[in-house]
């Protein structure tokens, strides 16, 4: 499948703003990390050409989020 050049920044952004969610959170507490997660996804999804690449991002953003939340509970309930 080729993307085009728009299509992989838009999901580029979605998984770097998906990634930094979650640094937000317990272990590190970098609280700003969690604004600027939600304005770099909220950026990405007003500049987007149609409904179905809004979609993706969105889903790429969410499934990294939620990837990276059960990395940090496992760390946090199964210390090493």
């Amino acid at each position: 499948m080729l993307m085009s050049q728009s299509l992989r920044v838009n999901l580029g952004v979605s998984l770097i703003a998906g990634a930094l969610a979650p640094l937000a959170l317990a272990p590190t507490n970098f609280w700003p990390l969690a604004l600027l997660s939600v304005a770099l996804l909220w950026y990405n999804l007003n500049h987007t050409n149609t409904a179905k690449r809004a979609l993706l991002s969105g889903f790429v953003y969410g499934h990294i989020l939620a990837a990276d939340n059960r990395r940090i509970l496992l760390m946090q309930v199964n210390p090493i």
